[in-house]
């Protein structure tokens, strides 16, 4: 029972593994949480505390903050400009509920794995943020939340997966 856990998946592999229906994809082992000590933290200057939040020292993050990566998939016929207005929304949304750091990449027309809603093709954007667990789940809320209005939609699906924050090397 010594083994590592496994690597963590991106969240595209994952998306795309959840479009085939593969009943093989496992869930990486969780880590087994770490044994606070009572000794003081120092603050680090990259990441100033937010909200009376406790900087860890290792991370140079808040304590409660985590690194999320979100794979939003559009409909094949959404326009340029309207991929980027879906792009700053995005960005603008993450950044005014309180994250860190928060990065929109489009990674272009994408065949996938079997046809959703009749399309076979769908335009991938990644977002990648850090953050506290608050954030997520309101970006989960705003794009689940139906269209109010004549506009239609143009997310397909979407899914946000969690990643431990990659430790500082003090030397």
């Amino acid at each position: 029972t010594n083994r590592p856990p496994p690597p963590p998946y991106s969240a595209s592999f994952l998306l795309e593994m959840l479009a085939a229906r593969t009943s093989s994809l496992r869930r990486p082992a969780a880590p087994t949480p770490r044994r606070r000590s009572a000794r003081a933290v120092r603050v680090s200057a990259a990441a100033p505390a937010t909200l009376g939040e406790v900087v860890d020292p290792r991370t140079g993050y808040p304590r409660a903050a985590k690194k999320y990566e979100t794979v939003i998939i559009l409909k094949p016929d959404t326009l340029d400009d309207e991929v980027q207005e879906e792009m700053d929304k995005l960005e603008s949304f993450i950044n005014s509920e309180g994250a860190i750091e928060c990065s929109v990449v489009n990674r272009g027309r994408q065949r996938m794995a079997y046809p959703i809603k009749e399309q076979w093709e769908g335009i991938y954007l990644m977002v990648n943020f850090v953050s506290m667990p608050r954030v997520p789940k309101a970006l989960q809320d705003m794009l689940s939340a139906p269209v109010v209005g004549g506009d239609e939609k143009n997310i397909v699906r979407y899914m946000t997966i969690k990643y431990d924050l990659p430790k500082v090397n003090e030397a």
